[in-house]
């Protein structure tokens, strides 16, 4: 089995606070995180990937609704 991290976690692995990763899965710019058998979120590589990459999009200025068109092309 995979090693996945819990919110906080993520959020201190990837710089992110945990308010915004919630927002981020709200907002539709990553797809639905996986949740363990007690309904908390869990982190895989792969979604901390993606979300170090939209920050990068967030660093160069770029509103969150262009983002968001990013995350719709990454999808496909």
């Amino acid at each position: 089995m995979a090693t996945t991290l819990t919110i906080a976690d993520a959020a201190k692995a990837s710089g992110v606070s945990a308010h915004a990763l919630r927002y981020y899965e709200r907002a539709g710019l990553l797809d639905p995180i996986d949740r363990n058998g007690s309904g908390h979120r869990r982190y895989r590589d792969e979604d901390l990937e993606r979300i170090r990459f939209l920050m990068k999009l967030r660093a160069t200025g770029m509103p969150i609704r262009e983002v968001r068109r990013y995350a719709e092309l990454m999808k496909l």
